[in-house]
């Protein structure tokens, strides 16, 4: 059985809703695949040992990096999933315009955030990527075939 994981960042979980829609798929994967670590769709999960690991979001804070960074050691491949994972997203569409501190008071007000967060950045930033799929959300289809053919060993 291989051991899948779902990771969300920062993000809007489109991704991870887009893979829930793909209802008929994955019953049809559960023979062959264990989703170990689904948190947006299942109350127990482990992120250790996993074959696979697809990420949504970009990595904004300092949570989101000790997520990411725990998901890289435990899984052997990892895929950026939409367009935050694997380019930064909507988010950080305004890196280059204004500062974090005005983005944060813009947002936050004066009193700030009681998370260390950053400018949003892609996957390939912070951890080695093997695979990406882009989109906004992810195109369902590609997501299935993906898995489809790393369960049978082919470079998607």
């Amino acid at each position: 059985m291989v051991r899948v994981g779902i990771l969300g960042l920062t993000g809007c979980s489109g991704c991870q809703c887009e893979i829930l829609n793909c209802e008929d798929a994955i019953i049809s994967l559960l023979g062959r695949v264990d989703f170990s670590f689904f948190p947006l769709a299942k109350d127990s999960n482990s992120i250790k040992n996993l074959d696979i690991l697809f990420v949504e979001g970009s990595v904004s804070s300092e949570l989101d990096e000790e997520l990411v960074k725990k998901g890289r050691e435990n899984s052997k491949l990892l895929v950026a999933i939409g367009s935050c994972a694997c380019y930064g997203g909507v988010q950080a569409q305004r890196n280059d315009e204004v500062s974090l501190e005005e983005m944060i008071r813009e947002v936050y007000g004066e009193k700030g955030v009681p998370i260390k967060v950053f400018k949003a950045k892609p996957l390939r930033e912070v951890v080695k990527v093997d695979y990406e799929l882009p989109g906004c959300p992810l195109d369902k289809k590609q997501f299935i075939y993906a898995v489809s053919f790393l369960l049978n060993g082919i470079r998607p």
